[in-house]
């Protein structure tokens, strides 16, 4: 996922996406930093959407099945999905809604997931 031409970005990662539906959670949780760290990086550089999809469904998939597991990354996580919900690609900000509401069901504390999207909006209401 961390090297190669962003169509194999994409295919690794939806590779990666069949690895963990396939795969119980308990088999999954000692990579969970092995294969999170790397998706929540390729997600922050400019790639088509077709990529950014496909690491939002990995990540919304392995969400669902290792949730708490994750719990390290939850500020990652959160700003990785709110800055996918500006994206200009309507798919993507549809995979990080989806993404976006299983990282709620593991927040404890939803507060700040709220008090920094509504700073994303009124950010975006003054530039635009």
């Amino acid at each position: 996922v961390l090297t190669g031409s962003p169509e194999q970005k994409e295919e690794a990662a939806r590779a990666l996406g069949g690895v963990i539906k396939l795969t119980s959670a308990e088999a999954l949780r000692p990579s969970v930093v092995n294969i999170t760290g790397p998706l929540i990086r390729i997600l922050g550089d400019r790639f088509a959407w077709t990529v950014k999809t496909a690491l939002l469904e990995t990540l919304t998939l392995l969400l669902a099945k290792v949730g708490i597991a994750l719990k390290p990354f939850l500020p990652q996580l959160q700003t990785t999905f709110l800055k996918a919900l500006q994206d200009s690609s309507r798919a993507v900000r549809l995979r990080a809604a989806e993404a976006l509401g299983q990282l709620v069901s593991i927040h404890t504390k939803v507060d700040p997931l709220f008090t920094e999207q509504l700073s994303a909006i009124r950010n975006a209401e003054d530039s635009g």
